[in-house]
């Protein structure tokens, strides 16, 4: 599925004006902590019987980290969400 860059950037645009924020491309790094950290939540969900993806529970570790909330329809992530803490978007 091809996306559009100037949409694409005019949505980023906009959450960012929403949130109060200067525009700003922002770049996500991660370290070999977050990997761990994502791990540990990876297994914590499958302990409690929520199936998670390990790129699930890197994107959601990086959520926590960083303070962002992840808008998704996933439901593998909404089902984590309610074990692991995190920011999770959803319509009001």
């Amino acid at each position: 599925m091809a996306t559009n860059p100037a949409l694409d950037q005019d949505w980023l645009d906009h959450a960012f004006r929403v949130r109060g924020e200067p525009t700003q491309k922002a770049a996500v790094t991660r370290d070999q902590q977050d990997h761990i950290a994502a791990a540990d939540s990876l297994n914590l969900c499958r302990r409690r019987g929520i199936q998670i993806g390990s790129i699930d529970a890197l994107l959601i570790q990086l959520g926590q980290r960083d303070e962002l909330n992840l808008l998704t329809t996933d439901k593998d992530v909404r089902n984590a969400s309610r074990t692991v803490t995190s920011g999770l978007w959803s319509p009001a």
